[in-house]
Formats: C-alpha cells, structure tokens, sequence
C-alpha cells in the first residue's frame, strides 16, 4: 500500500499562511485606525503572526521534496532507498513523550507517533539516523500526523506485510 502526505501537509501550511496574513491586515488596519496607540502591542502581534505565516510557507515549500512511502510485501520502499524484509530488524511506531515539543502542551494529550525502522547490522539508508538510548541504528521514516491516510490503515499494513518485524503498534 503507498502512503502520501501531500494533502494534509498542503491543507496545514495554506491555513497557517491564510490566518497569518488575515491577522497581519486586522494589526495593521486597527494600527492605522487608532492613530498609533498601542502600536508596541500590535507589532509584537504582528511579528508574531509573521512567524507563524514564515511557518506555513515552510511546510508548503516542503511539499516540493519527493516523498514516498510503499509497504507491501517485498518490504518497505522509500523515496530515498529501499529495504526488504530481511533487511529491516523491527518497524514500528515510537511516540514522543508528553510534554515534548512533538508532544503538545501537557500530561494529557497524546502525541502523534513517529514512524521508526531499525535495520539490520550494516544496512544503511541514505539519511541521517536518530540517536537512541539503548544505541541501535534507528530511522525515523516520517511524523504521522502528516500522512494523509488514517493511523489504523498503516497499522493494518505493518501488521500484514511486516509480522513479527512490527513493535510498538496500538491494539
């Protein structure tokens, strides 16, 4: 099955840029309208909607990267390599801790899980690993939350094609 994420990132970086740029209008017309008062206020508040608005042009400029994500039952193809399932030690999902900056703002939300691969000794994929405490080769293969496919259909991919590779998975 091939996974895309061009819609949702698309979707994402046109609302930021869109609220952003509707916000710095409303700044700069209520600037104009008060004859300068408060104008420290309103320049913090528009520079900090021009950051937000910087963000969204980020993520619509990051459309332009290939992506390409196949699970199947060869193994796992990507836009930058590809790896069979004798090649791949374990896949599956790691999820950020809480309160970390994937993570949202506290205890109680649930971050969205990232992709992990861990390949075999001396399979290398064209990208730069992740740092891990227990010192396995991990690759972090994308953020789904970005994925414009629902987290259930890659978990029922994994599952299938990826057997007792898969850890970490939601019941």
């Amino acid at each position: 099955m091939e996974f895309t994420k061009r819609g949702r990132v698309r979707r994402r970086g046109l609302r930021m840029a869109g609220w952003a740029l509707a916000l710095e209008a409303v700044c700069g017309a209520w600037l104009v309208a008060s004859g300068g008062a408060g104008w420290r206020a309103l320049v913090w508040f528009m520079g900090v909607f021009a950051f937000v608005g910087f963000r969204g042009l980020l993520f619509l400029r990051g459309l332009r990267r290939p992506f390409r994500l196949v699970v199947d039952a060869w193994g796992v193809r990507l836009h930058d390599g590809e790896l069979s399932w004798a090649q791949v030690e374990s896949i599956g999902l790691v999820y950020p801790p809480a309160g970390s900056p994937d993570g949202g703002p506290g205890e109680a939300s649930v971050p969205e899980p990232h992709l992990a691969l861990w390949p075999v000794s001396g399979v290398d994929l064209p990208r730069k690993p992740d740092r891990t405490a227990d010192g396995r080769l991990r690759y972090t293969l994308l953020d789904t939350d970005d994925l414009d496919q629902p987290l259930h259909q890659l978990t029922e991919c994994l599952r299938q094609f990826g057997g007792d590779r898969v850890e970490r998975l939601p019941s």
